[in-house]
């Protein structure tokens, strides 16, 4: 059984006998994968997996699609063919949509952050675990911290100040 590593390291060495003048050649690619599919050798439908997934994203790496509100004249289209393929450094398929849906940014392909953490359940059921336990333990710590009262009484055998010899002598606590 092959490791992921050497899956893709076959797959990368397949694509780049796959390109030829800067772009992959359909012939070629044909060719290598009726060979791969004969070999019959371990891992071989893991390195056409990957292989296919550098296919498409060098397919897509090389499309382009110009949205513009109003049609286009021949000569900016060539004009912006012509700058893509400088800018992508070879062909480009590039096609021309004439109003639509120009200002809604397509989906993203990859999944969103949350969707990717809820895939490790546990780690988030104790990541909550773990919240919990510190909002009840704050909760504690504040509810039980001790409470300091400070009375202030007028003159010595005033009725303020026998008030709260009654209440010291009720809370059992000395007076200083």
């Amino acid at each position: 059984m092959k490791t992921t590593h050497q899956i893709k390291r076959d797959a990368r060495e397949l694509w780049r006998t796959c390109i030829a003048n800067g772009a992959v050649d359909e012939a070629r690619t044909r060719v290598v994968v009726d060979r791969i599919i004969g070999t019959n050798r371990a891992g071989v439908l893991a390195v056409l997996k990957d292989f296919a997934r550098r296919l498409r994203l060098d397919a897509a790496k090389r499309t382009a699609t110009v949205a513009s509100a109003a049609p286009l004249d021949a000569q900016l289209c060539a004009d912006v063919e012509r700058a893509l393929t400088r800018l992508h450094g070879g062909p480009v398929a590039t096609t021309f949509v004439v109003g639509g849906r120009m200002l809604i940014p397509p989906r993203a392909r990859g999944r969103s952050r949350i969707r990717m953490m809820m895939r490790h359940t546990w780690l988030v059921s104790v990541a909550i675990v773990l919240l919990c336990a510190g909002v009840a333990g704050a909760a504690l710590y504040v509810a039980s911290r001790p409470t300091t009262v400070t009375i202030a009484a007028g003159p010595p055998n005033s009725e303020d100040a026998k008030l709260v010899q009654a209440l010291a002598n009720q809370s059992n606590t000395p007076l200083p």
